[in-house]
């Protein structure tokens, strides 16, 4: 695991998931996807629904959540997922510049990352995070970032966004 503070002064975390064949899993179910939001949103990539789920999302995402409990620990309250989508880039896809106000945290997985695939930038910093197969960043939700154009096909990331919430309250998303 890997840690660093970018010119905002905010902690991202970098990590890995130590079994490479969910990603094969999360693959798999992309003939199944339905791309609802292709080029309708920041997202200049074929783009699912704001709410994807699987068994092995499931897993990646219980696994992300674990490491945001360990970088930000929050006792008394909950940290709960409310948005999981899917992306694939093709050459010349891209991301525009972005944040994800107001949720307070948010993660972009790499399922597949081929060579050629794009790096994940923050763009106030100019700092830039290289793919890589398995590989989370998990940062503050109102970071701008963005991802330039893309130089392969199949680049495919999972990503979402996280709210905190007291314990006694729990968000529930439409």
């Amino acid at each position: 695991m890997k840690k660093f503070t970018i010119h905002e002064k905010h902690q991202i975390l970098i990590a890995s998931y130590h079994d490479q064949s969910i990603n094969d899993l999360i693959m798999n179910d992309l003939d199944s996807i339905d791309w609802v939001n292709t080029r309708k949103t920041n997202v200049m990539a074929d783009m699912s629904s704001w709410l994807v789920q699987s068994e092995p999302i499931q897993i990646i995402t219980d696994w992300i959540q674990s490491l945001l409990l360990e970088l930000q620990p929050v006792g008394g309250l909950n940290v709960q997922l409310i948005e999981t989508w899917l992306a694939r880039y093709h050459v010349d896809d891209y991301t525009k510049q972005h944040s994800h106000v107001p949720y307070p945290f948010s993660f972009v997985y790499y399922v597949h990352a081929p060579q050629g695939s794009a790096p994940f930038y923050f763009s106030t910093s100019d700092q830039k995070v290289i793919p890589e197969t398995g590989k989370v960043i998990i940062f503050p939700g109102d970071l701008i970032h963005h991802v330039p154009q893309n130089q392969c096909d199949n680049r495919v990331v999972l990503a979402g966004n996280f709210v905190i919430t007291p314990k006694a309250y729990t968000v529930v998303k439409s």
